[in-house]
């Protein structure tokens, strides 16, 4: 493996570290492990990391075939503890502002379908029954 390689799998991995702290952040946020059975968090545990793993292996198999060495591991843990003592707080920050974004947009869009689309609906069919009923009335009196 040359030196270029070498060099290219650390960052690669560093940011490999970094984009599984983000993930586990984001992961964390949206569980509620104490809404959920313990047996239901443990299998998203299970699942969570081994899809971690194999994005984490992934990355590796792009950059060098997927050779695995020592320094991999500490460049994992180098770039997890650097988004641990330097992006978390800004990440968790952003994550709060996006996720409150997302909640305003699908708001917005459901009052928009429930004004343009539901209410429209419910008043033509409301006058329809309403105009189909003064009919009735007018054949049964007569």
């Amino acid at each position: 493996m040359t030196l270029s390689t070498q060099f290219a799998t650390m960052l690669v991995m560093i940011s490999m570290g970094v984009f599984f702290g983000a993930s586990l952040d984001t992961y964390n946020r949206f569980l509620k492990r104490r809404k959920r059975k313990s047996w239901i968090v443990f299998l998203n545990d299970v699942l969570f990391m081994v899809l971690q793993g194999l994005f984490i292996f992934y990355a590796l198999f792009q950059v060098n075939q997927g050779e695995l060495r020592f320094y991999i591991f500490l460049a994992i843990l180098c770039g997890f503890s650097a988004y641990q003592a330097l992006l978390k707080r800004w990440y968790l920050k952003w994550l709060e502002k996006t996720i409150k974004f997302c909640i305003s947009v699908y708001r917005f869009l459901v009052k928009l379908i429930n004004i343009f689309i539901y209410k429209p609906i419910y008043l033509l069919i409301t006058t329809l029954i309403a105009i189909i009923i003064s009919i009735g009335k007018g054949l049964y009196q007569t």
